[in-house]
């Protein structure tokens, strides 16, 4: 009943004539001549392919690393998830309330760097392995959600479905990319 109540005040799109390429090399243009929206791009494909695509070698962290089985990977994914939902739900409402937003999100992908590597260093030590992996998934979601948003934000109206394609190609786009690295 409330989707019904909900009045759209969209605004009219011209035609540029150009076609989908040219618009994507405008956004690209656009993008070179914004320092803040390389920094958070470039940002975004770090999680991409260091942050996101770990979880495709957790079976090979299990069994080699920590010499578990199916068990072991199972609580190294659960507490994935549990670092991720606590960051969703609690990091990043603090997080976007934060007044200098570029050093929330370049901390937390130094967070993320150094949790990898205290995870590097927990060969046979299941507890390390699991703190260190609950606490490099609570960077993810506030990165991924910060540049979004910030893009969002400094991206002009006209440009802003562009740039905000551009993130969607880089963020989620290149995961299966990434995995194969």
């Amino acid at each position: 009943a409330s989707l019904v109540a909900v009045q759209s005040a969209q605004a009219v799109r011209h035609e540029s004539g150009r076609s989908a390429l040219g618009e994507f090399v405008d956004a690209l243009g656009f993008v070179r001549r914004q320092p803040r929206l390389q920094d958070l791009i470039f940002f975004v494909i770090l999680v991409t392919f260091f942050g996101l695509a770990v979880l495709s070698i957790m079976p090979a962290v299990a069994s080699q690393m920590l010499h578990g089985g199916a068990d072991t990977l199972g609580l190294l994914l659960a507490m994935s998830g549990a670092g991720a939902l606590v960051a969703t739900v609690v990091l990043v409402p603090i997080a976007q309330s934060a007044r200098k937003t570029g050093l929330v999100v370049s901390g937390a992908v130094i967070w993320m760097g150094a949790c990898f590597v205290a995870v590097s260093f927990s060969s046979g030590l299941l507890p390390l392995a699991l703190l260190g992996v609950f606490c490099f998934s609570l960077g993810a979601p506030v990165v991924i959600t910060m540049a979004l948003g910030l893009l969002q934000v400094l991206a002009p109206p006209g440009m802003r479905a562009r740039i905000l394609s551009l993130f969607v190609m880089v963020s989620f786009g290149m995961q299966p990319i990434a995995s194969l690295l």
